[in-house]
């Protein structure tokens, strides 16, 4: 996809979500399937609307707290994530 396709589109892979919010994709992919992050697994595959990862910036939104996150995934995965 290139990069005017992907600004004129509204729903986001995980790919291009992580790529829009500058963070690696695992730490995505663990935010969505906490809930942390809104996003849908639609086919097995999560998709993101670029309208509602903006969302995440407005004021009065609490920050996921990452640590936590990754102490669950690490405790579920017996993994630790980077």
């Amino acid at each position: 996809m290139t990069k005017n396709a992907l600004e004129n589109d509204d729903v986001l892979s995980l790919d291009e979500a992580s790529q829009y919010l500058h963070i690696k994709r695992r730490t995505l992919y663990v935010l969505a399937a906490r809930g942390a992050v809104p996003g849908a697994k639609i086919g097995g595959q999560w998709r993101f609307l670029r309208s509602q990862l903006l969302g995440l910036f407005e004021e009065g939104q609490p920050p996921p707290d990452l640590r936590a996150i990754r102490l669950e995934a690490d405790r579920r995965t017996g993994r630790r994530l980077p």
